[in-house]
Parts: structure tokens; C-alpha cells; sequence
């Protein structure tokens, strides 16, 4: 199975499971992929497609074509995720605003936590929380065993200074 072509846009909204190979012809494997497409989770999947989780790690093993497919729905899935993740961060979500326990408006309300996560995934080198820092110390098996690890080495500026 190659590589398939997407399916238009109206295609795509009157048959959603288009993109699913016409070889694949289990319904409950199609019901799973779709679903798996939507939802991203396998369990959620599973519960929505009546299988279970077994049964879909099995067709995993058992058929390389629906190995294929799962691979392109759980991809459709994590894009669904950031889309709606994106839409969050930049548009934000809807909320009511309260005055005297009554509605009185709406506003829209940005995830500022979740942009950040964004931005650190599409530019690492430029976000990361992480610094690589290398070092050697040397520990025998003795030394793990009877829990006598040498001191370690100064891994701050005033314990490099300390007399």
C-alpha cells in the first residue's frame, strides 16, 4: 500500500473514512481507524468502534495494511490535536463573563500555558527547558553495591570557589 492521495474536502465531509484503503474491508477496522482519526486515544477509539484494545494490537500484528492505515489515523489524530491545540493558544475559547451570578457577556479567553508548549516543540533550540552539560565521574560496581558513591563534583560557581 502506498502512499494515498487525500481525498478532497467534500469528499472528505460526505465520507469521512475515504482516506481508510478500500482493502481494508472489516467494518470494525474502518469504524476503529476513523475513530482513532477523530479522537487520537486508542482507548477511545476502541469503546467508539465496540473492540478492543486487544483486538486492534492483534490486527496490528496479523495485517500489514492495517498497520499502515492505524499509522496514517493516529497521524490524523495527532493533527487534529495540535489544530485544536492552536486554536486554543491563538484564538482561545469562548467563556461567559458573570455579573451578579448572571451572564451578561462573553469573551474569549487565550491558553497562554499552551502556546508556550507549542513554541517549544516547533522551535526547541530556541524554547528548551533543557541544557546538556557533560561530565564523567568514575563509580565502580563496589561502590554501587555498598551505597558509597564518591562526593560529587562541584556542579555550581560558589562550590568551584569554595577554599
Amino acid at each position: 500500500m502506498g502512499k494515498q492521495k487525500r481525498p478532497s474536502k467534500e469528499t472528505a465531509i460526505a465520507k469521512p473514512d475515504a482516506w481508510i484503503p478500500a482493502e481494508i474491508r472489516n467494518p470494525k477496522q474502518r469504524a476503529f481507524l476513523l475513530a482513532y482519526s477523530i479522537c487520537a486515544t486508542i482507548t477511545h477509539a476502541a469503546d467508539a468502534a465496540g473492540i478492543t484494545r486487544q483486538a486492534h494490537h492483534k490486527w496490528l500484528k496479523e495485517d500489514a495494511a492495517y498497520a499502515e492505515a492505524a499509522a496514517e489515523a493516529k497521524q490524523r489524530g495527532n493533527d487534529a490535536l495540535i489544530a485544536e491545540a492552536r486554536e486554543r493558544a491563538m484564538k482561545g475559547v469562548r467563556e461567559p463573563v458573570y455579573y451578579q451570578g448572571q451572564v451578561v457577556g462573553w469573551k474569549w479567553v487565550k491558553d497562554t500555558t499552551l502556546l508556550i508548549f507549542l513554541m517549544k516543540g516547533a522551535m526547541p533550540e530556541t524554547y528548551r527547558d533543557n541544557v546538556h552539560v557533560e561530565g564523567e565521574q568514575k563509580v565502580t560496581l563496589e561502590m554501587l553495591v555498598a551505597g558509597s558513591m564518591p562526593p560529587p563534583k562541584p556542579t555550581t560557581v560558589t562550590q568551584v570557589l569554595k577554599p
